[in-house]
C-alpha cells in the first residue's frame, strides 16, 4: 500500500508532531534540545516559513507552522534527519530515531488555531509542570516577551496583543474553556483526538482507513473507539461516515 496523500491546508497552517520510535527519548539533554532549536529556525530562515508555536517534550515534538506544503516536507526532512544522524552520532547508536513520518494536521479555523496553541503550550504539564514559564522548551516565554525567534505577533493578534489575555488563556484548564474552545466529545480536541488516533494506527493507516476493505476499515475503527474516540472524531479524521461509524460502534457492544 503506498503512502496516503497529506492534506493541504486552505489557511497554511499546521500542528506538526512527530515522537520517538517506540516512544523512545529523542531529547537526552539540553544540547540535544538545542541543537533541534537552532536547526528547525535555520532552515525555516531560508524557506519562507513562519514558526507561530513550539514545544520540545522528552520522546515527542509540537510545532505550529505557516507555510505551504512543499517547503514544509523538505522543512521535516532536513531537520528531522540532520538531528537523528547527529543523535546516533552522538549516543553511538544505529537505526531510526523518529517513528514514521511526521504527522501534520491542517488548521483551518481559528478556533483550531487558539486550541492548538493552548495544547502545545500546556504539553509540560504531563509533566508535572505547575507554571507555563517555567518550562524553558517551548515557545510560551516568548509569547511573554522574551526575546527568540518565535512569530508570536500572529497568535498574538488574536488577542489584542495582549499578554495578560493570551496567558489567562492558556492557563484555564482543558474543562474550564471547554466552552469557548468547542472541544469535541470523547478524548477532547480534534487535536487531541488526531495525536491519539496517529499514535493507534500510524499516520499512514489513518488517511487510508476509508479504502480499507470492509473488515480491515471496521477493525481500525474499533482500534479508534476502544482509544476513545468519539463517533464524530472519527468521521472528521477518517473520513468514514458517521452512520457507518455508529453501526461498528452498536456492533461492538451488541
Amino acid at each position: 500500500m503506498g503512502r496516503a496523500r497529506r492534506r493541504a491546508s486552505e489557511s497554511g497552517l499546521y500542528h506538526v508532531t512527530c515522537r520517538g520510535v517506540g516512544r523512545q527519548i529523542i531529547f537526552e539533554d539540553d544540547l540535544d534540545r538545542q541543537f533541534f532549536c537552532d536547526k528547525l529556525f535555520e532552515e525555516t530562515g531560508g524557506l519562507d516559513i513562519q514558526v507561530l508555536a513550539w514545544c520540545l517534550m522528552d520522546n515527542h515534538i509540537h510545532l505550529l507552522l505557516e507555510a505551504d506544503p512543499e517547503p514544509l516536507a523538505t522543512l521535516m526532512r532536513h531537520v528531522l534527519a540532520t538531528y537523528a544522524m547527529r543523535f546516533n552520532k552522538r549516543y553511538n547508536r544505529v537505526g531510526h530515531v523518529f517513528q514514521g513520518r511526521y504527522s501534520s494536521l491542517p488548521i483551518e479555523n481559528e478556533r483550531h488555531l487558539l486550541s492548538v496553541v493552548k495544547y502545545i503550550h500546556r504539553n509540560p504539564c504531563d509533566l508535572g509542570v505547575k507554571h507555563l514559564q517555567d518550562y524553558r522548551w517551548s515557545s510560551y516565554r516568548e509569547y511573554l516577551g522574551e526575546t527568540g525567534r518565535t512569530n508570536t505577533a500572529f497568535v498574538l493578534d488574536l488577542f489584542d496583543s495582549s499578554i495578560a489575555e493570551f496567558v489567562r488563556f492558556n492557563e484555564e484548564t482543558d474543562e474550564a474553556a471547554a466552552g469557548s474552545l468547542g472541544t469535541e466529545d470523547g478524548i477532547g480536541s480534534l487535536d487531541r483526538a488526531f495525536f491519539a488516533a496517529a499514535d493507534e494506527l500510524g499516520e499512514d493507516l489513518l488517511r487510508s482507513v476509508k479504502t480499507l476493505p470492509r473488515a480491515e476499515r471496521d477493525a481500525c475503527v474499533g482500534r479508534l473507539l476502544e482509544r476513545g474516540l468519539s463517533i464524530r472524531q472519527i468521521e472528521r479524521l477518517t473520513g468514514v461516515s458517521r452512520g457507518i461509524v455508529a453501526k461498528i460502534s452498536k456492533l461492538r457492544k451488541s
